[in-house]
């Protein structure tokens, strides 16, 4: 919810996306978001709103934001079609349904996954 908030406040459409839980000190969590439009706005601003409105959702995320406990979030913007291929590439052969797409993991080792020759953004 708060992802599709924060890109309609900077006239963007929700599209696919992944999220993780980046573990450092503090935590935070890494956005991937698939551009599926021309944009007119930053990672770094999309980051911002989405933070925003997650303050707004979620009482205990605002609390450890602002003590600290937990760091900004951080936004790629990826190339379209980028996360759909990702996807795709995890089914197997001899069972197409066994991969279904799902946006949300424990940690970002999708990233080396999704950019394999290392980050390819907008």
């Amino acid at each position: 919810m708060a992802i599709e908030r924060g890109l309609a406040e900077l006239g963007g459409k929700l599209a696919l996306f992944l999220c993780g839980a980046r573990w450092a000190s503090p935590p935070g969590y890494l956005i991937v978001i698939e551009q599926q439009q021309p944009i007119d706005f930053t990672a770094s601003a999309l980051a911002a709103a989405i933070d925003r409105h997650l303050q707004l959702i979620s009482v205990e995320y605002a609390s450890k934001r602002e003590s600290g406990r937990l760091a900004s979030i951080e936004v790629i913007i990826a190339k379209k079609n980028e996360i759909s291929k990702y996807v795709e590439s995890l089914r197997v052969s001899t069972n197409t349904n066994q991969h279904k797409y799902k946006p949300f993991y424990k940690d970002i080792s999708f990233v080396d996954g999704l950019f394999p020759g290392g980050l390819e953004t907008v």
